[in-house]
């Protein structure tokens, strides 16, 4: 017991007391400053979060606002297009529209009357569909032709004379086809026309 006793009163008196209290004191300080990191670095995160929230917030309302700019646009669009496709509808003669792919989307009466009713087809024969497919590869392609002229912007109008034949009534007529190209703006949305007879006399429509 004596020796025992004789080595803690060596071991304090040596200063090994002192540089344990001091390692445990450097331990819990140490123990403390990982504990701040820690802390620092969790608000370094939560502030970051909150920045990106609000970056995202922000995205977030600039593409609804834009998206409700695009709704507009497009109900505008379709607004003018019905104006469009509507307009002029009433005139005396054939009357028609295309879209870019070349397939009916309006026909007027008189074109129905004048040219499907002796072939035995109404409007709903001919909408959304090309001539190739009402009228055959022949005269389908001799419209298209001239309506892909206009769509490759070497013409606005194209206007020409052809002979049309009315199937069931033996008549045989000269016509003046006159095509252009539908625009809104600057952007191309497809082909109109309208069909004229050619008259002799022309202060005279039969």
């Amino acid at each position: 017991m004596g020796a025992y006793f004789t080595e803690i009163i060596v071991f304090i008196s040596g200063g090994g007391l002192i540089s344990f209290l001091n390692y445990l004191r450097d331990r819990k300080k140490d123990k403390n400053d990982d504990f701040s990191l820690l802390v620092a670095e969790y608000k370094h995160l939560i502030e970051e979060c909150k920045r990106d929230f609000e970056e995202l917030y922000k995205t977030e309302i600039d593409c609804r606002e834009s998206i409700n700019q695009l709704d507009k646009d497009i109900y505008e669009l379709r607004s003018k297009i019905l104006i469009i496709e509507n307009s002029n509808f009433d005139i005396p003669f054939p009357t028609w529209l295309k879209n870019t792919d070349l397939k009916m989307l309006a026909l007027n009466k008189k074109y129905e009357q004048m040219f499907l009713f002796p072939v035995n087809k109404t409007i709903l024969d001919y909408l959304g569909k090309t001539d190739k497919e009402v009228w055959g590869e022949e005269i389908g392609f001799e419209y298209s032709e001239h309506d892909m002229e206009l769509l490759n912007g070497l013409k606005e109008v194209w206007i020409g004379k052809e002979t049309i034949i009315i199937k069931g009534n033996n008549i045989s007529e000269r016509w003046r086809i006159i095509k252009y190209v539908r625009k809104i703006g600057t952007t191309v949305i497809g082909i109109g026309g309208i069909a004229i007879p050619v008259f002799e006399n022309p202060n005279v429509i039969e």
